[in-house]
């Protein structure tokens, strides 16, 4: 398929362009994502090997500080478990459950859109198959019997066309979700 087919296919009608945009919308939440987390949160290895040398030793004061310097989540997590690790056993995971939740927002963000954007494409889908089928039976009564044929043929490749495209977005809105 050349890309002039492609873009022919994408813009054929009013349905496509809004799926095709919603794509691009998920896209751009998707990489924006990767980046915010990449960038952000990468795992600093030598940074938590330092914290788990020092939990080793018994210097839980200086990991606790340690992981007070940095803005990685599980960072927060570990300085909520060092904070309360003379406490009991329900109290450090009380503490480790609270600070999880606080972080949580932070990784989450967006990804809602992600998957709002995917059951939008399969309702745009849906109406296009609507649309398409109302298209094809509608025009079966006003025209000859040669036309009926071509005009019958056009309204239902409009209505699969963005049922499936409808669909594959959806689809990758699906795989690509960031759920943590």
């Amino acid at each position: 398929m050349n890309l002039g087919k492609i873009i022919d296919f994408l813009f054929a009608d009013g349905y496509m362009i809004a799926i095709t945009c919603l794509l691009v919308a998920a896209v751009a939440f998707g990489i924006e994502r990767f980046v915010a987390l990449f960038m952000n949160y990468h795992v600093k290895n030598k940074f938590f090997a330092r914290v788990k040398s020092m939990v080793k030793d018994g210097r839980l004061r200086e990991a606790y500080n340690a992981c007070l310097t940095t803005s990685h989540p599980l960072a927060k997590v570990i300085a909520a478990v060092l904070y309360n690790a003379n406490k009991s056993q329900d109290a450090i995971e009380s503490a480790s459950d609270i600070e999880f939740q606080k972080v949580l927002p932070g990784i989450q963000a967006r990804t809602n859109y992600i998957n709002m954007i995917g059951n939008v494409s399969t309702l745009i889908g849906l109406l296009g198959t609507i649309a398409g089928l109302v298209q094809s039976f509608s025009s079966l009564g006003a025209a000859s019997g040669a036309d009926k044929a071509a005009l019958l043929a056009a309204g239902i490749s409009t209505a699969m066309n963005t049922t499936a495209f409808g669909l594959r977005n959806s689809m990758y809105h699906y795989v690509h979700n960031f759920k943590f």
